[in-house]
C-alpha cells in the first residue's frame, strides 16, 4: 500500500499534485501513477517529485514500478520506503533520482530491487575539505570524474584517491579519462572539492538489499562506506534493526575485535577543533548512545587477518535525511587525556563501566590507527595485549585504582602538555599522570604537566595515568617508595619497583598471616583476595631487606 500522510506528496510535471492518498486502487491518468493488485503502485509516463519536509512522516509502499517512461524524484530532505521490491525499468532517461542540497539528502530505502534502468544519487559536499566518500550507486571512476568538474583538476589528475591496504597509504591521484575501475559496493575513496559548496552526482545501477564490500586486504587498514541511498546504523546506540559493528564482529568478525570501531577522517577547521585525523565511532558513548553516518560516508576499518571483505544490509538502513557527512546523535564516565606539542594535539579515552573488563572488550576497547601524525597519545590496557588503544574502557563507575600506561608518539619533539577532560566522573576519583623519568605526580585536575621530550620519540614506560580516590600526596614521590591500596575490595595493588625477590605478606588484625605472596620483578604488582572478611588488614612487603608497611581496609 502507498501511504502519504500530512503534507507529504507527489508532484508531477505540469503542475498536477497528488497529495492525501490513502486508497491502494486509486488511479489518475491525468498524472499518470496507478494502484494495481492492491500493494503495487506503477509510475507509468510521469516525471514525479516527492516533495516532503523531513518533519512529516516518510511515504511507505509495498512494492513500487518505475514504466520505461517513467521517473520519480526525491527532492532533498524527503524519505521514501519500498517494504519489498522496488523495479526500475527506465532505460532510456533516469528513472529513480535522490536530490541533494544544503538542507538535506533524499532518502529512499527499499528491501529489493529489480534495477534495469538508471538512476542517480546526490550528495552535498562542503569546498576546500576531504572526505572519505564512498557511491551509493555503481558506475566506473572515470565516468563518475568526467560528470562532476567540482573535484578539483591539476593537469590530467583529479583530486580524488583509494586506499592501498598493502602499503597503508593513498594511492596517487587518480586522473581524468584513465582506468581506475569501479565505484562499486561499500568502496571508499578520499575525495576534495573546489572553492565552492556544491552536490556530486552518482549516475549508474542503485544498489539495495544485502551487500559485501569485497576485495578488502585481510589483516590490514581498509577504507570502506555506506553502499546506501540511506543513512545506516553504526553502533549499538542506533534505533536501526541491525548495526554495521554487529553485524561485521559477530561469531566469524570481519573487523579485528582489537579495532572494533570505524574511524572517520576529521580534517581540521575551525568548526570541528580537530589536529587532523581520524574520530573513532565504537559502541562506547563518548558524544551520544547513538551513531549513524549519511549517504556518501566512507570510514576506515581494520580487517581480520582472514578477512577479505565486510558486510551491509538492509537492517542497518534508516531515514536520517537531514544527516551531515560525519555525524553523531554521554552517560558513562570519560576521562578525555590530551598531549600537545607546539601546534599538535592529540586525545585519547578512558571509559568506565561495570559491564567492562581490564582485558579486551571488542567494540569498547578501541586500537589506534597508524597513520604517520606528528603527534599520537594512547593507553595501553591494564591487562596488555600489546596493542596501543585509543580507547580503553575498564570496569567500575565509581572508578576504582587503576595504574594505566599511557604511550607518546612525536616527530617534532620538544615541551608536550598533557591535560584531562572528566565526564561523569565521580568527584573523588582523582586523575594523577605520573612522569617516571622526572620521578613526579600531577593532579591533571587541578593543572596541567609540562615535559621535554626528544623529537622522534616513541615513548611507551615513562607516563603513568593512576585513577584513584588516593590524594596525589598519598603517592610515592621518592625512589624506592612503594605504595598499596586495595581495587575494589578483590585485589591489591602494589605500585612502585621492586626486584624479583620481593615477598608480600598480609596479616589479619589478630596478627595471623593471610597470604604470602612472590612478587614479580617491576613496577606494578596485583595480588588477588577473594572471598576475604571485612576487617583492617596489615601489608607488609620486604624487598633485599627493606620492609614497607601498609594499611589495608577491607570492605565487603
Amino acid at each position: 500500500m502507498f501511504c502519504i500522510f500530512g503534507a507529504i506528496n507527489l508532484q508531477a510535471q505540469g503542475g498536477i499534485a497528488i497529495s492525501g492518498l490513502k486508497s491502494p486502487s486509486i488511479t489518475n491518468t491525468g498524472a499518470n501513477i496507478m494502484g494495481s493488485s492492491g500493494t503495487f503502485w506503477v509510475v507509468s509516463n510521469g516525471n514525479f517529485t516527492l516533495v516532503s519536509p523531513f518533519a512529516v512522516n516518510a511515504a511507505t509502499m509495498d512494492n513500487l514500478t518505475i514504466a520505461s517512461g517513467g521517473s520519480l524524484t526525491l527532492a532533498p530532505a524527503t524519505c521514501l520506503t519500498v517494504n519489498e521490491t522496488l523495479s526500475n525499468n527506465n532505460t532510456s532517461e533516469t528513472g529513480i533520482r535522490v536530490k541533494s542540497d544544503s538542507t538535506g539528502t533524499g532518502s529512499l530505502i527499499t528491501a529489493t530491487a529489480t534495477l534495469t534502468g538508471t538512476a542517480t544519487a546526490a550528495r552535498w559536499m562542503s569546498a576546500g575539505k576531504w572526505n572519505l566518500v564512498s557511491a551509493p550507486i555503481t558506475e566506473t571512476v572515470s565516468d563518475f570524474l568526467a560528470a562532476n568538474p567540482a573535484i578539483e583538476t591539476n593537469g590530467i589528475l583529479r583530486t580524488m584517491m583509494d586506499f592501498n591496504p598493502g602499503q597503508n597509504s593513498w594511492n596517487p591521484f587518480f586522473t581524468t579519462g584513465a582506468g581506475d575501475g569501479a565505484l562499486s559496493e561499500g568502496r571508499g575513496f578520499a575525495m576534495h572539492i573546489g572553492p565552492a559548496n556544491t552536490a556530486v552526482t552518482f549516475t549508474g545501477s542503485l544498489q539495495a538489499g544485502t551487500l559485501t564490500a569485497t576485495g578488502l586486504t585481510p589483516g590490514a587498514w581498509n577504507c570502506v562506506g555506506n553502499p546506501y541511498t540511506s543513512a545506516i546504523g553504526i553502533n549499538a546506540g542506533s534505533s536501526a534493526v541491525n548495526d554495521f559493528l554487529s553485524v561485521n564482529l559477530g561469531a566469524t568478525p570481519n573487523i579485528d575485535p582489537s579495532f572494533g570501531a570505524i574511524y572517520i577522517w576529521e580534517q581540521p577547521d575551525a568548526s570541528n577543533n580537530q589536529s587532523g585525523g581520524y574520530t573513532v565511532i565504537s559502541n562506547v558513548p563518548l558524544v551520544s548512545p547513538a551513531f549513524n553516518i549519511q549517504q556518501g560516508q566512507a570510514f576506515m576499518i581494520k580487517t581480520t587477518s582472514t578477512a577479505t571483505s565486510v558486510d551491509f544490509n538492509h537492517d542497518m538502513q534508516l531515514h536520517i535525511p537531514n544527516l551531515a557527512l560525519k555525524s553523531s546523535a554521554i552517560s558513562w564516565p570519560v576521562i578525555q587525556l590530551s598531549a600537545t606539542v607546539k601546534s599538535q594535539k592529540s586525545t585519547t579515552y578512558l571509559a568506565f563501566n561495570d559491564q567492562m573488563t581490564k582485558g579486551l572488550d571488542p567494540t569498547f576497547d578501541v586500537g589506534m590507527l597508524h597513520t604517520n601524525a606528528p603527534l599520537s597519545v594512547y593507553t595501553r590496557l591494564v591487562d596488555d595485549n600489546g596493542v596501543p588503544f585509543l580507547i580503553q574502557s575498564l570496569p567500575g563507575r565509581s572508578i576504582s585504582s587503576y595504574v594505566i600506561p599511557v604511550g607518546l608518539e612525536t616527530t617534532a619533539g620538544g615541551e608536550v602538555i598533557f591535560s584531562a577532560k572528566t565526564i561523569s566522573l565521580p568527584s573523588d576519583c582523582n586523575v594523577i599522570l605520573e612522569d617516571k623519568a622526572a620521578k613526579t605526580f600531577t593532579d591533571l585536575k587541578a593543572g596541567n604537566y609540562k615535559a621535554l621530550v626528544a623529537a622522534n620519540s616513541a615513548i611507551t614506560d615513562r607516563f603513568f595515568l593512576h585513577t584513584s580516590a588516593e590524594t596525589i600526596n598519598n603517592l610515592p614521590v621518592l625512589p624506592g617508595e612503594l605504595n598499596a591500596f586495595m581495587f575494589e575490595n578483590m585485589e591489591i595493588h602494589i605500585v612502585g619497583t621492586v626486584t624479583g625477590q620481593a615477598v608480600a605478606t598480609l596479616y589479619d588484625a589478630l596478627g595471623r598471616v593471610v597470604l604470602t605472596n612472590k612478587l614479580g620483578e617491576g613496577y606494578y604488582n596485583f595480588i588477588p583476595t577473594p572471598g576475604m572478611s571485612s576487617g583492617i588488614y596489615l601489608l607488609r612487603v620486604v624487598d633485599k631487606g627493606v620492609m614497607h608497611p601498609f594499611k589495608l581496609l577491607i570492605r565487603q
